[in-house]
């Protein structure tokens, strides 16, 4: 459980994405600002996606599945991981803010019970990169062949 007063100084996405894994008793852990700063960094870098702000996405070497049929189901085709949430690089709490959800087959439950948002996702080995934006699901690296089928 993260305390009260860490969440306030969240972004509103990250504040509501814990807040509901926590009312879903989905095991969540809070990254310090260090160490979320270190992961996006490497994780961005590796990937380079082309919209890290405003509709996020990742462009170059990634497949595309349908939004509407995939938004709460995708991340049961994911291995049993952890995963790591980050969301829009626009502000300083953004760059510093990463979620690590410890089965990251159960994200779909959190999104289903959230409102909307925009996210990148990726693992703790950092081998993929999936950006879920307002339109479609974006996967890149070794994530793709769980998908391909799925267009």
């Amino acid at each position: 459980m993260i305390n009260k007063m860490a969440l306030r100084l969240l972004p509103s996405e990250a504040k509501e994405f814990i807040e509901t894994a926590n009312r879903l008793n989905i095991e969540v852990e809070l990254l310090n600002k260090e160490d979320s700063q270190k992961y996006i960094e490497k994780v961005l870098n590796s990937f380079k996606p082309f919209r890290v702000t405003g509709h996020l996405g990742i462009g170059d070497n990634s497949i595309s599945i349908s939004l509407d049929e995939n938004e709460f189901s995708y991340s049961e085709n994911l291995d049993q991981e952890s995963g790591y949430v980050f969301f829009e690089q626009y502000n300083s709490e953004g760059k510093t803010t990463v979620i690590k959800i410890v089965d990251v087959r159960k994200l779909g439950e959190i999104i289903t019970d959230s409102f909307g948002m925009e996210y990148f996702l990726s693992n703790e080995k950092m081998d993929y990169l999936i950006a879920v934006n307002w339109y479609v699901v974006e996967i890149s690296g070794n994530a793709k062949e769980k998908f391909n089928l799925k267009k």
